[in-house]
């Protein structure tokens, strides 16, 4: 049989999903309590979570054959905890790594074919990561291409598209939009460990290998790279 972990670490929720011949076993999702950094609480909880995922299916981690992991944008902290972890226990059991866009596992919780939507992430300086996506099944159709944006810049892209809007994510405050009609927020929408999964068994992503890993910047951080919705 064929087992797939998959762990989600971007944000102040951390998930891990269980995955059994690309059907969903059991989902545990756990929420940082703000009482130390995001970063730290994750590294504190992903490895009993883990634990507590496989012990309830008794499995171990060696039956495992396949990891898949959110890779960005997001918390660089919280992200580096999730990939760490998902490489040392490759590296361990041998397994391949499917690395996944963290704001398209966002975008795959809102329900419903055909639907428009864009997950938004802080992105520093009062800059967002984001992107568009329409759902499909399973799997999502990127719309606007995810890069961290200007809030101005993203809203005219978005404008153009004409359509509803369903926004997620923990960046939608600094748009400076309203919830309404054309734009609505879903603030019980976040990135998670099945969402990870679903995509990277759906979607067909090519796996690597664990030294291949690496956490997918949208802008290089402190540098000044290039963002988007800004004139020369």
């Amino acid at each position: 049989m064929s087992f797939l972990l998959a762990v989600e670490s971007s944000t102040k929720h951390l998930s891990v999903a269980l995955f059994e011949e690309g059907r969903l076993l059991e989902e545990i999702v756990a929420v940082s309590d703000g009482t130390v950094s995001q970063g730290r609480t994750h590294s504190e909880k992903l490895l009993p979570l883990i634990d507590q995922i496989l012990n309830a299916r008794q499995f171990k981690i060696a039956d495992i054959r396949s990891f898949a992991v959110a890779v960005g944008p997001g918390s660089f902290t919280s992200l580096r905890v999730g990939m760490a972890t998902v490489m040392g226990l490759a590296c361990g059991t041998g397994s391949a790594i499917y690395p996944v866009s963290s704001l398209k596992a966002m975008a795959l919780g809102v329900a419903g074919d055909g639907v428009l939507i864009a997950p938004v992430i802080k992105g520093g300086r009062g800059r967002v990561y984001g992107a568009v996506y329409q759902r499909k099944g399973r799997t999502v159709k990127q719309r606007i291409k995810q890069a961290t944006y200007e809030p101005e810049g993203f809203l005219a892209k978005i404008k153009k598209l004409k359509q509803k809007i369903f926004f997620v994510g923990p960046g939608f405050e600094i748009l400076g939009v309203r919830s309404g009609p054309k734009n609505i927020y879903l603030d019980y929408v976040f990135p998670r460990a099945s969402q990870v999964g679903f995509l990277a068994i759906n979607e067909k992503i090519k796996p690597i290998r664990p030294e291949g890993l690496r956490i997918r910047y949208l802008q290089e951080p402190g540098l000044g790279g290039k963002i988007q919705g800004v004139k020369p």
